[in-house]
């Protein structure tokens, strides 16, 4: 505040003076005039003055107000001036604080023979002293051999830099490496006047520790460029003149490198013409590029070729790696044709081949994958798994196609058809990493047949085992239609036998849901009777059903089915009896497939029945004979004996052993001993030693 009444006292302190001094002077002026000069009173005096003097008067009190305007007007010049040379100054300072290099303005020191012997640092800015490490407490205004010694003592004699700046106005520039700092510096030394120098100091420590980097990189860059086995060329991006070729690309061209160097680069390894480069000019990227290099012999060499533009130093180059890929193309010719052949194999397995990606679509799949599922092959890459997958979820064959690895699995499962079939297929798949995506082999093997195989080996082996555990007829029907239920739909399942005595249909098994068991009935014109007549199967849906009927060849009996299916009971070509299945519902049909299965197993069925009946039959007639013998096995009336050796003549008059004759007229068994007196008879060497021989010695 102080400051500012100070500052309006000075300027307005002129204009008041003049003022003041003009108005003294009219009241000094009027007062001599009424005191000394005239009379009368004052007001007379101030009212009637003399023309001449009035004028006078007028002019002094001018002058001396238009001399305090004058020093107003000056002071204001004077404070403008004040003001741009402060501004001018705070410029300065700020642009001197805030150099990026450190600056330093100092005064030599000389001897009386104008010899340089020290320096005072007289001002520095923050740079400069966060360059050196040094605080302006500790060198502003100190002699450098007291506050910095080690700069005087160094190696670099900076005392005589210093001086020839000051002295000889010699500016110096040079590159310092600083122990005591540990740090590269760019120094500058120039005097604004004589006897004192200002030095400009910059931290290059970072820039020299880049441009080593950068030296080791090149020089390894080269050294790698040596070592590899492509052909690297480097080109300068204006003119197209090679500046660098390893040895070999030399190599492949044939030439020494110095041949190679500063030509233009279409006379090897490009064949554009100038003004048409690739690159500067179509702005064309080549990466992995097939192309070709001329070599001295003007042979096309196939490469394969990468064009990088890049800065090398200052220049704009392109570096143009390559490597000669004639082998390659071989191999490739090579591989192809392999690959052409293991299509043609793949196309001609009786397996289904389908690649699966890992989002589930086809990647790849062979012709009779295609045909297993009734699809052409162009329909088949539309697809994914779950599209004909049937007996797995689409989230569980995700799971799987995430868990398969190269190890693979097997399993069975179910496909659709195109026409919404359904079959058997045994799989066996394993993962593999195609261009970093994971791909599933999966090899498809239609297992129907050999399922129906191993149905019917498992039908027929049961139906023998049935047969052979069954008590009775009845017993061994209802397991051959178990067994038959397996392969198929029997809700409607009967045995009929013909009764050849008396020309009659048997029914001993029936199993409907419309109609009743029949009883024993002659024969007449059904279905049942027909396939009896023609020895044959027979699967008549209803349009065959009529067109028989209309024929003649057959009368409806029963309840009309949807589908029936007959086989004959045979041993040779002797025909005993029927076995039907028959539906009466749409969703339960038959074909082919079941008509031949039904007829594959019949002769077994066939077999079974009359091995059973004969069994049946057997144990019947056993039961008789034993009934039988019961009542012969009982000895009566006379039977004649040899008094000599005890043989009995039998009813053809031969004389037989007891034993033989008694097992045969009756159920006794017999053990074979020897009584006493025989064995003492027979025997006397065993008995010669004892004594008291009694009756009760027994020896067997």
């Amino acid at each position: 505040m102080f400051t500012k009444i100070k500052s309006f006292i000075i300027e307005y302190l002129a204009i008041f003076t003049g003022i003041l001094f003009g108005l003294a002077f009219w009241i000094v002026d009027i007062l001599i005039d009424v005191f000394m000069f005239k009379e009368g009173t004052l007001k007379e005096n101030l009212i009637s003055p003399e023309p001449m003097e009035i004028y006078f008067r007028m002019i002094v009190g001018t002058m001396f107000v238009a001399f305090g305007v004058y020093n107003y007007f000056i002071s204001l010049k004077r404070k403008a001036v004040a003001n741009k040379l402060a501004e001018t100054n705070r410029e300065y300072r700020a642009l001197f604080d805030n150099m990026l290099n450190g600056l330093a303005y100092c005064q030599l020191i000389t001897d009386e023979l104008n010899n340089p012997v020290d320096f005072i640092l007289l001002e520095a800015n923050p740079v400069y002293y966060n360059i050196t490490g040094l605080t302006a407490d500790r060198v502003l205004g100190q002699r450098a051999s007291a506050a910095t010694p080690w700069i005087l003592k160094g190696a670099i004699d900076w005392l005589d830099i210093y001086g020839r700046a000051a002295l000889k106005s010699e500016e110096t520039k040079m590159e310092v490496y600083s122990k005591h700092l540990d740090k590269w510096l760019l120094v500058s030394v120039y005097s604004p006047a004589q006897g004192f120098f200002v030095t400009i100091t910059e931290d290059i420590t970072e820039r020299k520790r880049i441009d080593s980097v950068l030296r080791e990189n090149q020089e390894r860059t080269e050294a790698i460029f040596e070592a590899v086995h492509a052909g690297i060329l480097v080109i300068d991006r204006e003119t197209h003149t090679i500046i660098y070729a390893n040895k070999q690309a030399a190599l492949m061209i044939g030439v020494p490198v110095n041949d190679i160097l500063n030509r233009k680069c279409n006379k090897f390894i490009c064949t554009a013409s100038d003004g048409a480069c690739p690159i500067t000019d179509l702005h064309q990227t080549i990466d992995n590029s097939e192309k070709c290099v001329i070599n001295v012999k003007g042979e096309m060499i196939p490469i394969l070729k990468t064009v990088t533009p890049t800065i090398m130093g200052e220049r704009e180059v392109l570096v143009e790696s390559f490597v000669d890929i004639s082998e390659l193309k071989q191999a490739e010719l090579a591989l192809n044709a392999e690959a052409i052949r293991r299509r043609i194999l793949i196309d001609q397995s009786r397996d289904g081949i389908v690649v699966l990606a890992q989002d589930g679509s086809v990647y790849e799949s062979n012709r009779r994958f295609a045909e297993m599922l009734g699809f052409l092959p162009e329909e088949i890459k539309q697809l994914h798994v779950w599209d004909w997958e049937f007996q797995h979820t689409r989230e569980q064959v995700i799971d799987m196609i995430r868990n398969v690895d190269e190890t693979g699995d097997f399993f069975e499962t179910r496909h659709r058809r195109k026409d919404g079939t359904i079959f058997d297929v045994e799989i066996s798949t394993n993962g593999a990493i195609f261009e970093g995506d994971k791909l599933i082999f999966c090899v498809c093997r239609d297992s129907t047949e050999r399922k129906q195989n191993e149905a019917l080996q498992s039908a027929i082996y049961k139906i023998s085992e049935i047969s052979t555990t069954a008590e009775n007829l009845l017993e061994l029907y209802s397991g051959i239609h178990m067994v038959v239920d397996e392969m198929m739909s029997t809700t409607n399942f009967y045995i009929a036998l013909y009764n050849e005595k008396e020309d009659r249909l048997d029914f001993p098994y029936f199993v409907d849901e419309r109609d009743a068991s029949p009883v024993s009935r002659p024969l007449k014109k059904g279905l049942t009777e027909y396939v009896l007549r023609n020895k044959k199967p027979l699967l008549a849906p209803p349009m065959v059903q009529r067109k028989m009927a209309d024929a003649g060849e057959i009368e409806m009996v029963g309840t009309p089915s949807v589908d029936w299916m007959g086989v004959p009971l045979n041993i040779g070509k002797t025909i005993f009896g029927v076995l039907v299945v028959q539906s009466y519902r749409e969703e339960v049909r038959f074909g082919a497939r079941e008509i031949s299965t039904l007829n594959f197993i019949s002769d077994n069925i066939a077999a079974a029945i009359l091995r059973k009946k004969a069994e049946d039959e057997r144990k019947r007639l056993v039961k008789e004979l034993q009934e039988s013998l019961n009542n012969i096995k009982t000895l009566k009336g006379l039977v004649p004996i040899c008094s000599s050796c005890k043989k009995i003549r039998n009813d053809s008059g031969y004389w037989q052993q007891v034993e033989v004759y008694v097992a045969e007229h009756t159920e006794a068994d017999f053990s074979h001993g020897i009584c006493d007196e025989c064995a003492h008879k027979l025997y006397p060497q065993y008995f010669k030693d004892k004594k008291n021989k009694t009756q009760g010695d027994e020896v067997g």
